[in-house]
């Protein structure tokens, strides 16, 4: 007995994790490689490459105003869906010492804190995403914990902005603390408003799985206003920071109405120093990445039906030398006039309390092990019922053929 069920234990414990794995790619797939997701994406950047052009474009703040206008008419548009993101590092004021962490790094080495020579601050720069709300819907994050950020009321003006960090910094923020910032030289309160689940990640610069879980995610404006005198210097690098992105447009849609329509906002915004690449690398990748997460998936599947298979059989084979073994004593109940129904009851109590035994030891089991939750579970629980039915039906099917065929019908006579 203590065989087959250490068989059935394995097979389970396996079972509840290709239920598991088969779950959770399901929701990647549903998470980060739907239909919705599966789009051509054209880059957009400026054309600005000579310093000197770009610091005279800067200077200018009916020019900065026309690229205002050509972004706010980007971020509405419907038909492409405008991601505007960037990698800008911040610069933290007298990031916590007794908290630091080794993973706030720009690079391979954990990054040191500075003092700056103009404000004599002691900083610290981390990994830090600028985005829009297109691109933080496109790229399906989600926030594990508080409230989130309310886009719409996102206001560079008033020098406070929500943010949301990586789920690195869930050891050393909390929900609601103020964080003093450098952000493109001007200083800036980042108020916590929530954090991302682990291993949240983007499409960034090529790379399909750009992770975030070291890296603070700052929510751009739902709108650029015209510049000023005073902030001009400010707008003037963010403004080109948030027109760089990429659209995302329908397969259907074709290349040729893209760049139609993007000349069309243009001319009616007056600013037109943009170039437009294809990224033909996101729609590889996420195809490739989609369609290997599903072969791994049906692979694992086929594996354990096939696993299965075999170890029903082999329990099948040693239930049936478990009940040849009980059939002596069943004989004797038999005789001595013990009724059936006694002898079928205890039957199904101890082979049901053996795999109720077995099914508490394995969730113990499974939920230390990764995976090891909900439809694993699920899975386990219900394979584990569905085979004591089995066995108790095969014990109960062989112990009345003993009785017709072995205590009646002895070397081919009837007593």
């Amino acid at each position: 007995m203590l065989m087959k069920i250490c068989i059935l234990g394995l097979l389970l414990v396996l079972i509840s994790q290709i239920a598991a794995f088969a779950h959770v790619s399901k929701e990647e797939i549903s998470r980060s490689f739907s239909g919705e997701s599966e789009v051509d994406m054209y880059a957009i950047t400026d054309t600005l490459v000579d310093p000197e052009e770009f610091s005279s474009f800067r200077e200018s703040g009916k020019s900065l105003d026309a690229v205002g206008r050509f972004y706010n008419t980007l971020n509405v548009e419907t038909d492409m869906r405008f991601l505007s993101l960037f990698d800008q590092p911040l610069s933290i004021v007298d990031f916590p010492d007794e908290r630091r962490l080794d993973v706030l790094s720009s690079g391979e080495e954990p990054t040191e804190e500075y003092i700056d020579d103009e404000s004599g601050q002691r900083l610290t720069d981390v990994r830090s995403f600028q985005m829009n709300e297109n691109a933080f819907d496109f790229n399906s994050l989600k926030v594990s914990s508080g409230p989130g950020i309310k886009w719409p009321e996102v206001d560079y003006d008033s020098r406070t902005i929500p943010v949301l960090l990586g789920a690195d910094y869930s050891s050393i923020y909390d929900v609601g603390d103020n964080i003093d910032v450098q952000y493109y030289f001007e200083d800036f309160t980042l108020v916590v408003g929530g954090f991302l689940e682990p291993d949240s990640t983007i499409f960034y610069q090529g790379e399909l799985n750009t992770f975030l879980d070291d890296a603070l995610v700052v929510p751009y404006p739902p709108v650029l206003r015209p510049v000023t005198e005073e902030d001009q210097e400010f707008y003037g690098i963010l403004s080109f920071a948030m027109i760089s992105g990429d659209l995302a447009v329908s397969r259907k849609t074709e290349a040729e109405s893209v760049l139609q329509k993007l000349g069309a906002i243009a001319s009616q915004s007056g600013f037109d120093a943009y170039t437009v690449l294809n990224v033909p690398t996101y729609l590889v990748q996420f195809q490739l990445t989609r369609q290997l997460i599903q072969d791994n998936a049906g692979l694992l599947i086929g594996v354990g039906i096939l696993l299965g298979i075999c170890v029903a059989v082999s329990n099948g084979v040693i239930s049936l030398h478990l009940a040849r073994r009980r059939w002596k004593q069943q004989e004797i109940e038999f005789i001595l006039g013990v009724s059936p129904r006694i002898t079928g009851a205890r039957i199904v109590f101890v082979t049901a309390f053996e795999y109720v035994v077995l099914v508490v030891a394995l969730v113990l089991l499974a939920s230390r092990v990764p995976q090891g939750g909900g439809s694993g579970l699920i899975a386990l629980t219900l394979t584990a019922a569905a085979v004591m039915v089995a066995d108790i039906s095969l014990q109960t099917v062989l112990r009345k053929r003993w009785i017709t065929h072995g205590l009646f019908i002895r070397d081919g006579h009837d007593y």
